[in-house]
Parts: structure tokens; sequence; C-alpha cells
């Protein structure tokens, strides 16, 4: 996988600004610790997902890149400090994503090239799905459903066949694996609460 030193900070500025809106709290001892649970647990959902993305590209000879969207990011920010003053957490993140061309790309490439990224939220919620299942410690377990619940969520949220989403590429390139990704995305959310 080849990566330029732009791409390399931009998804560095990325996980850092995802971490800091999802750990936001009124206490900044707090929000250092939410902060860094959420680098632990949200950011590689994120992070993954995009490389997938790029793996895949790269796979089948496109050039592809991470770009991180300024806007959505500051808005995610913004999001987090004025919902946090009024005693409540909504956040919508829109980071950035991986952008790829180079060559003319078939309905096939460009559906597996979509379906990368989900497939990669798909297996962390097995790798976290197994932590959960035979840790011992409440917070640990507690770490895996949140590791579960974010993976689903991030593969749902992903496979909505709108738009530049993921879901419409699958979707078009091949309506099975949409919808077993789908259903495993759903049932999955629910697992994750669960262990939470």
């Amino acid at each position: 996988m080849k990566f330029s030193k732009i791409e390399i900070k931009e998804l560095a500025i990325s996980i850092l600004v995802i971490s800091l809106a999802i750990g936001w709290q009124s206490d900044m001892v707090m929000t250092l610790v939410m902060s860094v649970l959420a680098l632990i647990v949200v950011a590689p959902a994120f992070a993954f997902h995009e490389l997938g993305h790029k793996f895949a590209a790269q796979k089948f000879g496109f050039n592809a890149e991470y770009r991180m969207w300024k806007k959505g990011l500051i808005a995610a920010l913004v999001m987090a400090i004025v919902t946090n003053w009024f005693g409540t957490k909504f956040l919508f993140i829109a980071p950035g994503a991986v952008y790829f061309g180079g060559k003319h790309g078939s309905k096939s490439d460009v559906g597996k090239i979509g379906f990368a990224g989900p497939l990669v939220n798909l297996g962390l919620i097995g790798v976290f799905g197994l932590i959960g299942l035979f840790a011992v410690d409440p917070l640990v377990v507690a770490v895996a459903g949140t590791g579960v619940y974010v993976n689903a969520f991030l593969a749902l949220f992903n496979l909505i066949p709108f738009g530049p989403l993921d879901g419409r590429k699958v979707l078009e390139w091949n309506r099975t694996y949409w919808g077993i990704g789908l259903a495993i995305a759903i049932i999955s959310l629910f697992w994750g609460n669960l262990l939470i």
C-alpha cells in the first residue's frame, strides 16, 4: 500500500479530531480519558474502513488517496461542544474519504472497492465480539461491546444505498453481498448493545 505524506498527515488529523469530538466532555480530564478511549475503539473503525477502500482500489490498479474534509471535521467538533453545552451529545461526523481514479472502473471494481470498507468493519465486529465473549473484566467487555457497536453502526450507515455512500455502489454490483452485509451490521448493533 502506497501512502503520500499529505495523506498520512490528513488521516492522522482526522483520527485525532474524531477522537476529540467523540470524547468531548464538560470536564477536561474526562475529555482526555474519553478521547483516548475513542482513539482506541472508534478511530480504528474509521481508519481501517478507509484503508480497506484504499487497499482494494490499489489492488484493482487505481490511484487512491485519503483526503480529509475540513468542514466536516470542524462541524463535528462544534457539534460536540455545543450539544454537550446543552447537556446532551449528538454527533454527525463526516471526516473525509478515499478518492480513487486513474483509469475507468467497471461496476464490479467500483462495487468491490465500495464493499471493502464495510467489510473491514464487519471483520472488526468479529474481533471485538470475540474479546467481549471471552473477557472477564467488565470494563474490557464494555469496551469490546462499544467496538462491536461502533463498527456495526459504521458498516450499516455506509451500506445505505444513497448518494456517495458505499451502499449504492455495492447494491449496483451485488445485491446478495449488500443484503448479507446489511443483515450482519443490524444484528451486530443489538449484539454490541448487549455487551455494553
